[in-house]
């Protein structure tokens, strides 16, 4: 965030008395006043603007200071502001100085403050501050040692500032940069109205830290790239200005140079017969000046007064005695003439932007009404709003799995998916793997081609995207079936077997599943529990008790989850002990179609369906004129209709095919009425109920106490926002009824 501190026009104040700087905005003089006047009243309207706290919303056109390291920047500022800045070798400013005068008829004071923009560790701060650096100055002499107080404690940042007030300056100067600026208010008889922002100098190097080269590039494209700013432009004449930095950097954001002010300093250090391409550079532009500074020696024994006399006795000797001469370039040499065009190029430049400043101020005010709209109204009636706030989310509760105005819940859409992915697994991926050959014969590689369904059934579909692998059962070959029955059979006449070897089979599927439906329930569970804690904590977040409303929430969503598991295991512990098949006949079908599925793959047994050669010649011999062929034909076809059986196979064999295809018969009738009523159990009792009607609704105010002797203290402590809510709101109003004193006072100056 920029901080705009720009102040008066030093020019309006040689002939009109002086005006005090403390503008208050609620009771501004509103009788007309000249073009003048209004300037500087427009000036000091908005640095008043700024004090109060709207820099962050208020886009105010400034001066800023840019310019190599040594390029004389300080001394510039010394000379604008009549006071001295820290000496150091290098580079000696090393944060924005924020320097801000103003003209009174008090006797002369400084402040300084400290303007925090980042933390310690570099972050922006949310509200930049600025907080007082000691008691106020009276004193120029004792500005320097202040100010360098201050950088000291910008650039320890860990440290209370109040520690650098006073007493020993300890350590080293910190060889780093800082984006937190020093505040400089000057206020004084003889102070020229004026504010600029001082940079630290453009470097190539600094003994190794190369992170400071950028930090200091970076500081300064912060404030020029700003399209309302001006920049003043320092070039040192005893060097080349192709090889000053800040000339580029000043171009690459002002390319066409209207809000470039530039300025030559050090002329004196021009080399005899050098200076013709300075004087030329002076006369092209308007917008240049050139400037001379007191060295070191001068600065000590002489006034401020007295430096700006022998600058300009420099201009009047040669070389430059031409341009002193000249009226179109006199008027661009020394210091107090560049101070006079600063204040009215940067009026008229406010001036310019004050149409695009009050755009913006609307444009703010929109943004911070709709800031508050977003925020919970202030509560009334507590009770009222607790009762309104559960039935809202009750509401929303409903609309979580119930399609309102052609809205879909995107909660049943997911878990219906999860639903489906189960009871595809559970029906055409877990059932029981026969063979109806030996194992022996199955490591021959002959077998390996097996199709687990009959061509009979539908096409199986194929394992659901996103579900990596599930537990196939173990397959099981037919001599190992054969030897379960062997084994099982006890008191039984030949060729007859126990029934526990297919109830065995049924009960290892069953518990796979155990473990798939575990799995499944807790999975919708999770997504049910998320989606609802995102909602209530969305609903309730901005009275900051949306913990409180989702304990009561969390626990109904288990509570039915319990109950739905225990539905759920009990329906299990049916299939498993005493699971029966009722549709016989579709038992029977799938049962034939399993046994001929079977049978056709055992190596003894070859199945030859000629039904389709068949079914073609009956429809030839139906075309067929000779009666004679016509009967011969249809009794041919018949013939090819029927099966023939070729092979033998073995009572035992027989059985454990049988058993086979029981087991798989079984599976099919009963897999597909457990998967369906689990998904159906699951999808009512547990995510369509979830909204718990009444129920939840009562456990809700019973919690937050809508009613009973205390309800009014109770729904109060409620419904009243969090703490963040509240400080929001109360900076957006500070913010709102800044900004519209602010729009009020610029609608004067339009």
């Amino acid at each position: 965030m920029s901080y705009t501190g720009s102040q008066l026009d030093y020019s309006f104040f040689e002939r009109e008395p002086s005006i005090s700087s403390s503008f208050d905005l609620d009771n501004a003089d509103e009788r007309p006043i000249d073009a003048s006047r209004q300037r500087v009243e427009l000036k000091r309207c908005m640095d008043a603007a700024v004090a109060a706290g709207a820099s962050m919303d208020i886009d105010v056109p400034q001066i800023v200071v840019l310019g190599s390291q040594s390029s004389g920047k300080s001394s510039l500022f010394e000379g604008i502001s009549k006071v001295s800045l820290p000496r150091n070798s290098g580079t000696c400013t090393r944060c924005p100085i924020i320097c801000r005068m103003v003209r009174k008829p008090d006797p002369w004071c400084c402040k300084i403050g400290i303007m925090r923009e980042v933390d310690e560790n570099g972050d922006p701060l949310p509200d930049p501050e600025t907080i007082p650096f000691g008691p106020e100055i009276y004193s120029p002499d004792k500005v320097c040692e202040r100010i360098q107080r201050a950088q000291l404690a910008i650039l320890h940042p860990e440290m209370d500032p109040q520690e650098f007030v006073d007493g020993a300056i300890f350590g080293t100067m910190r060889n780093g940069f800082s984006f937190n600026s020093i505040v400089v208010d000057i206020e004084g008889p003889d102070v020229i109205d004026l504010s600029f922002v001082d940079l630290p100098g453009l470097i190539v190097d600094d003994d190794g830290e190369t992170d400071n080269v950028e930090r200091v590039k970076r500081m300064a494209i912060k404030y020029i790239e700003r399209k309302c700013n001006l920049i003043l432009l320092v070039f040192h004449c005893s060097d080349d200005i192709q090889n000053q930095g800040a000339r580029r950097l000043a171009r690459t954001y002002d390319p066409e140079g209207e809000r470039t002010i530039t300025v030559l300093t050090k002329p004196d250090k021009i080399d005899r017969g050098q200076e013709d391409p300075w004087r030329e550079r002076l006369r092209a532009s308007d917008q240049c000046f050139c400037v001379r500074q007191p060295n070191m020696t001068e600065s000590r024994s002489m006034s401020w007064e007295g430096a700006r006399r022998l600058e300009m006795e420099f201009f009047r000797k040669d070389p430059w005695v031409n341009e002193y001469n000249d009226p179109s370039t006199q008027r661009r040499l020394g210091t107090e003439n560049l101070t006079n065009h600063l204040n009215k190029r940067l009026l008229d430049w406010i001036v310019a932007k004050l149409p695009a400043m009050q755009e913006d101020l609307r444009r703010r005010l929109r943004d911070i009404k709709d800031g508050l709209n977003r925020l919970p109204a202030e509560v009334a009636n507590p009770i009222r709003r607790a009762n309104e706030l559960v039935w809202e989310f009750n509401e929303k509760l409903k609309e979580t799995v119930n399609i309102c105005n052609f809205k879909i819940p995107s909660l049943v859409g997911v878990c219906r998916r999860s639903l489906e992915v189960y009871v595809n697994v559970l029906i055409y991926h877990l059932f029981p793997r026969f063979r109806p050959f030996s194992g022996a014969e199955a490591k021959k590689g002959s077998k390996a081609s097996f199709n687990e369904f009959p061509e009979a059934l539908p096409k199986v579909p194929a394992l659901p995207s996103g579900v990596d692998a599930i537990p196939v059962p173990t397959t099981v070959y037919l001599d190992e079936v054969m030897q379960k029955c062997d084994m099982g059979r006890t008191r039984e006449m030949p060729g007859n077997y126990p029934y526990g070897v297919q109830k065995e089979f049924m009960e290892n599927s069953v518990e796979i599943w155990r473990d798939q439906t575990e799995s499944m329930l807790e999975d919708i569970f999770q997504c049910i529990s998320s989606h609802l804690k995102d909602l209530t904590f969305g609903h309730f977040a901005s009275i900051g008790h949306a913990d409180t409303i989702w304990d009561v929430v969390e626990a109904h969503i288990e509570s039915r989850y319990d109950a739905v598991r225990k539905t759920l295991m009990d329906s299990l512990k049916r299939e498993k002990t005493c699971s029966l098949v009722y549709a016989c006949t579709e038992y029977f079908y799938y049962r034939k179609i399993y046994l001929n599925h079977y049978r056709s793959h055992h190596p003894t047994i070859v199945y030859a369906y000629k039904a389709s050669v068949g079914d073609i010649l009956h429809a030839t011999a139906d075309i067929v004129p000779n009666p004679i062929i016509a009967t011969a034909g249809h009794a041919i076809a018949d013939r090819l209709g029927e099966e023939d059986i070729i092979g033998e196979i073995t009572e035992d064999e027989e059985h454990g095919i049988f058993v086979m295809a029981e087991t798989r018969a079984f599976y099919h009738v009963a897999v597909r009425r457990y998967a369906e009523t689990v998904a159906q159990i699951v999808f009512h009792d547990l995510l369509l109920d979830i909204q718990g009607g009444p129920e939840l609704e009562q456990k809700l105010r019973d919690r937050i106490g809508t009613s009973g002797p205390d309800a009014e203290r109770d729904c109060s402590l409620f419904v009243e926002p969090s703490l963040q809510v509240v400080k929001d709101r109360e900076e957006l109003k500070r913010r709102q009824a800044s900004l519209k004193r602010i729009l009020h006072q610029l609608s004067r100056f339009s």
